[in-house]
């Protein structure tokens, strides 16, 4: 049996109760969206991390700012998710998520440097950073939005194909931003965070998440508490990104693995 079957759950309460068909009518409940959910940021349209990891988490919460309404659409009325139907969806507006929050990111008092690929590879300045985020989050480029979805397995498919319900929240905004409104403001963290061919290299991304000195893993590895999964991608068979916090291995799942934090029993 894969490992991904021996760290199956049970539907949470909250999306086993919840009325597709009525996702307007009430607050979204964000808190249960983002408990125990996966967050992966630079996220393209790549269901790899619903696929694999579904069951083990429920929620998805995927953020790129370089995705448009558009291309959300067309990949759900193209490929969708293979056994699964959408049966549930509504916009949420930023107020909805964090009312406080700029989108744009904080950077932290104690982080000193970043490796940036995207800008030769050189070590940037407080003040580099700044002006550099200035330009990434012009929405004007692409506009922030996010959709919330709940998707219901077809007859047909089993257990062994993924949970009867999952949920998935997909935002066009920055990821070290998104993260730091949905998660560190709130005091919660994700049950699992994907770093999956994030842009570091050829993909124009400003911070290369997959640095363990990076503005990302700064905010991440800064904040309590912190995510138990490390769902490490790339082009090549990977060691954990941030070794020193996931160095433990919990194989089974093919390509793309799954680390669990140090300090877990």
């Amino acid at each position: 049996m894969s490992k991904k079957n021996d760290l199956r759950r049970p539907v949470p309460e909250w999306l086993a109760k919840i009325d597709p068909n009525r996702l307007g009518e009430a607050e979204p409940p964000i808190d249960d969206i983002l408990r125990q959910s996966l967050y992966y940021p630079a996220c393209g349209i790549d269901g790899s991390a619903i696929s694999r990891l579904g069951g083990l988490c429920h929620s998805f919460i995927y953020v790129d700012c370089a995705e448009t309404k558009g291309n959300l659409e067309k990949a759900l009325r193209e490929g969708g998710f293979r056994g699964y139907s959408l049966i549930g969806r509504r916009s949420i507006d930023r107020s909805e998520l964090n009312p406080n929050h700029n989108w744009r990111p904080r950077i932290p008092a104690t982080w000193q440097g970043t490796h940036c690929y995207s800008e030769k590879r050189f070590i940037l300045d407080r003040g580099e950073l700044a002006g550099i985020l200035s330009r990434w989050c012009d929405e004007s480029l692409n506009p922030f939005f996010c959709d919330w979805m709940i998707f219901e397995r077809d007859e047909g498919f089993t257990d062994n194909h993924g949970p009867e319900r999952f949920s998935l929240m997909f935002l066009c905004a920055e990821g070290i931003a998104a993260y730091q409104a949905l998660f560190v403001d709130r005091g919660i963290a994700p049950l699992a965070l994907a770093i999956i061919r994030p842009g570091s290299w050829m993909g124009n991304n400003f911070d290369d998440y997959e640095q363990p000195n990076s503005l990302f893993a700064h905010v991440v590895l800064g904040a309590n508490p912190k995510p138990d999964y490390l769902f490490c991608g790339g082009y090549f068979e990977p060691e954990p990104f941030w070794p020193e916090r996931y160095p433990h291995d919990m194989e089974g799942l093919g390509f793309r693995m799954l680390w669990r934090r140090r300090d877990l029993p």
